[in-house]
């Protein structure tokens, strides 16, 4: 982009208009609305190009909503006129930055004038069949700036947005071709009112999956949209556009229906039937990548609004009279609209009876003969079915399966695809764990991995092997074994791979059988939730889910990164989670089976963080850091002493409070001695949050820290006493320690002037507890979150409840806050569930109380 040296604060319509010989008043007007800089940069192509926008603009409909008539259109076009064939081929030096630059755009000029910065291209590059259709799209979008800046001018819009901008620079990249959209450019000229622009917009973005030509459309909707709403910036709430969809439902008068003939066929002329409509309101396409770009669910926004219900079988009296009417229906209506306030996915939850429907079908014979699928296909289908009921994975891992006659045969290197091992008829099956070795050296790697801390190899991705049940395995191994029988090439091992078989249309070709011959609903997004619920039912962890499943719900994947699991851990759970499945189609009731016990072998491998690091690595970290204090206890009493062991004490203590409660790596941890309650052990923590306290969190810790925290205000009231050469910060010192021992919720309107935990520079002057500081105490040079990854994976492996980790850990998505006004979970009940887990996590490690200056 080349620059220029022209400023845009000079002022040039003096000499202009001396030029050209045109009054100044009658040119200002023009230039104010299209918000021209005071040195008319490049004026000359934007005359040109504001000549032809007028001149597919003057009669337009829309001229009212932006206070225009065709009387002024037509003023200004001709003095665009005039100044055409006024202006001389040859400018002096002062008013050469008038002229035309060609690709030249000068640094500056679209940040601040917007509009005018969309008028200056010279001989754009418009298609030839679009050029009327984009002049008149500009126009449009000239008018709703200009209109939305006398918003701003007059007061009515305190809080402008940034639609000026970003609209007209969508407007200008329609001179460019790779930075159109990939459809055609909307002929609004048809248009009578704005909002009928808005929505032919939004009609043509909604249709569309390019990410970038949405976004096109989205930002000149919403200049639109904010001139003819008046929108201003920094809303408290989301005012959502929504569309209203009809959905009829019939329920006839009993389940069970009389007149049901011996053959099966009913006459429902012979009972009436109830026909229910129900009106839902949900966010319309726009407003719902709004709310999933603000991690909200559209699904939280959609309502029923409205249910009529027509009952030909009530009395007649009823049908007459409306009071009459509305109170015999009043019953099925509530229980209706009742049904519509659940939970957004409670639909998609599977019931035990369409369970076992799904079940017996598949394990049936003969199989159904489905119209859209030929017989001799059927045996495939059925086959990824039951995969797809038994692993919970996608279409296109199933697709992509191997068939191996012995573990010999296959190179456990490549495991990114499923195998069915004939001998043992056993599935292995691919696990991927989000997880990254990122931040770690080699050296570092091999320390934690080494068999002397007690290290276990780790990787992000491995493999399970399980057993399917008998019925399904027994179904898989006759396909297969006819699959071979039928192959071309002995070579080829993918059964699913070169099938010309339909799968997506073949399953919900069977689906839609099953649900016509049993009244269930089932949808293959629906078959999906069968394995997730039985994971995530038998363990209360999404990570499981989402490791095991590749499917990925609320916060999975974020937790999983913190996260390494055994791999014979985890083929556990994939068994415990097919015995729900059965236990549910047995008799419909979830199984009571016992905890999953730890695997005695301390080297199995494992899949997940390799920042997880052993009891016995943290049990040296530990032992290090007190040492580090001994050390400094046998030196010589002195200012420098005493600073050595106050440092030491307060690494200890911040190493100390990461491992037992996940506290982010963040500045100055514990900054104020009253969010630790003294005698429950539970701490507020609110670790990288936002302005709402989103991630504020309620924490348990081991009742041993309380304790140490109590031989570390002593440890201060010891160091304030010796430091009498600074009493500034003696004075500070002991006012934390009294508001220690003083503990006292109600906020007293003076603010803390040094943090709790802190450390001091030879000079007596306060550092803050950070990673950078905390790492000087370290005999790594790994993260500072690896206390993190540790408490996860501990928790985890201990058989904490999931959905209890998650809280303490602070993972949860927007809408999953547990400790909001609207929440009913209790800080205390999860501290009693994790306390007795942390404390033994403590002593394991061995963590115990340290004295500090006053063991001296």
């Amino acid at each position: 982009m080349a620059k220029t040296d022209s400023r845009f604060e000079d002022d040039s319509l003096g000499a202009l208009c001396q030029l050209v010989v045109i009054e100044p008043d009658a040119l200002r007007p023009l230039l104010d609305w299209i918000n021209a800089p005071p040195n008319l940069q490049q004026l000359r192509s934007v005359i040109d190009n504001l000549v032809e926008l007028f001149e597919v603009g003057q009669h337009s409909p829309l001229l009212p909503e932006f206070a225009l008539d065709e009387a002024q259109i037509a003023s200004w076009k001709s003095i665009l006129e005039i100044l055409q064939a006024s202006l001389p081929t040859k400018l002096s030096s002062e008013l050469q930055h008038l002229n035309a630059r060609k690709k030249v755009r000068p640094d500056g000029l679209i940040g601040d004038y917007p509009e005018y910065a969309s008028l200056v291209a010279s001989e754009p590059g418009y298609p030839e069949n679009e050029i009327t259709v984009i002049r008149y799209l500009h126009f449009i979008a000239l008018g709703a700036a200009a209109g939305y800046r006398q918003q701003i001018a007059s007061g009515e819009v305190k809080q402008p947005t940034g639609c000026i901008d970003t609209g007209m620079r969508k407007i200008r990249d329609l001179a460019t071709p790779n930075k159109r959209p990939v459809f055609p450019i909307p002929d609004l000229r048809a248009e009578t009112t704005l909002k009928a622009c808005q929505a032919a917009l939004e009609a043509l973005t909604n249709a569309n999956a390019d990410k970038a030509s949405q976004e096109w459309g989205d930002q000149i909707r919403g200049l639109f949209r904010a001139y003819s709403e008046k929108r201003e910036s920094q809303r408290k709430r989301y005012e959502l556009e929504l569309d209203k969809i009809g959905e009829i439902r019939k329920i006839p008068a009993q389940e069970d229906p009389d007149w049901a003939s011996e053959t099966g066929t009913t006459d429902q002329s012979a009972n009436p039937v109830r026909v229910i409509t129900t009106f839902i309101s949900r966010p319309d396409e726009a407003s719902c990548r709004e709310l999933m770009r603000l991690g909200l669910s559209p699904e939280e926004c959609t309502t029923q609004s409205a249910v009529a219900l027509d009952d030909p079988g009530a009395p007649r009296l009823a049908q007459n009279e409306a009071r009459l009417s509305r109170l015999r229906s009043r019953g099925l209506l509530h229980g209706i609209i009742q049904a519509a306030q659940a939970l957004p996915d409670s639909w998609g939850t599977p019931t035990a009876y369409e369970i076992e429907r799904l079940v017996r079908q598949l394990s049936n014979e003969p199989q159904p003969d489905l119209k859209t699928v030929p017989q001799d296909e059927m045996p495939a289908l059925r086959a990824i079915l039951l995969l797809r009921l038994w692993t919970g994975r996608a279409l296109d891992d199933l697709l992509s399966l191997r068939i191996v006659s012995n573990p010999e045969d296959y190179a456990f290197r490549d495991q990114n695809s499923l195998i069915f091992i004939e001998d043992t008829a056993t599935l292995l099956i691919p696990i991927s764990s989000p997880s990254r070795k990122r931040g770690i050296n080699p050296i570092d790697q091999a320390l934690i991995q080494s068999p002397e801390l007690s290290g276990r190899p780790t990787s992000t991705e491995s493999s399970i092997l399980v057993s399917l049940p008998k019925a399904a395995t027994s179904i898989l191994q006759n396909y297969f074994h006819n699959w071979k029988l039928t192959k071309k090439r002995k070579t080829h091992r993918r059964p699913f791979e070169h099938c010309t078989t339909d799968f997506a249309a073949g399953i919900k070709a069977y689906l839609a059988h099953i649900n016509g011959q049993h009244a269930t609903r089932w949808t293959d997004a629906r078959l999906s939730h069968i394995m997730r619920q039985a994971i995530f039912q038998s363990t209360g962890d999404q990570v499981f889910v989402y490791l095991l499943t590749k499917q990925e719900t609320g916060h999975a994947v974020v937790a999983a990164h913190y996260q390494c699991t055994d791999v014979a851990y985890l083929a556990a759970i994939f068994q415990r989670a097919h015995a729900w499945i059965i236990s549910t189609v047995r008799d419909g009731t979830a199984p009571h089976l016992p905890s999953i016990e730890s695997l005695p072998h301390p080297l199995a491998p494992a899949v997940g963080s390799s920042l997880a690091v052993s009891d016995t690595f943290v049990r040296e970290l530990c032992s290090h850091l007190k040492l580090i204090i001994r050390s400094q206890q046998r030196q010589s009493p002195s200012l420098t002493t005493w600073i050595g062991i106050h440092n030491a004490l307060a690494a200890y203590i911040a190493h100390w409070l990461g491992f037992c409660s996940g506290y982010r790596a963040v500045r100055d941890p514990l900054h104020d001695p009253r969010e630790l309650d003294q005698q429950t052990g539970l701490l507020v923590i609110s670790d990288k949050d936002d302005d709402h306290y989103r991630h504020s969190r309620v924490v348990c810790l081991p009742l041993n820290f309380v304790e140490q925290m109590h031989a570390y205000v002593e440890h201060l009231l010891s160091l304030a006493t010796k430091l009498t050469s600074k009493p500034s910060l003696q004075s500070e010192i002991r006012g934390l320690c009294q508001r220690y021992r003083n503990a006292d919720t109600r906020w007293d309107g003076t603010d803390q002037a040094m943090p709790f935990l802190f450390f001091l520079s030879p000079q007596l002057r306060v550092r803050n507890v950070s990673p950078s500081t905390l790492a000087e105490f370290n005999p790594t040079e790994l993260p500072g979150n690896i206390d993190r990854h540790y408490l996860r994976s501990k928790l985890s492996a201990l058989g904490a409840p999931g959905e209890h980790i998650d809280y303490f850990m602070g993972h949860w998505e927007r809408g999953e806050e547990p400790y909001q006004q609207y929440s009913m979970v209790s800080p205390l009940q999860i501290g009693l569930t994790l306390q007795p887990y942390l404390e033994k996590i403590s002593k394991a490690c061995g963590w115990s109380v340290q004295i500090g200056l006053r063991g001296c």
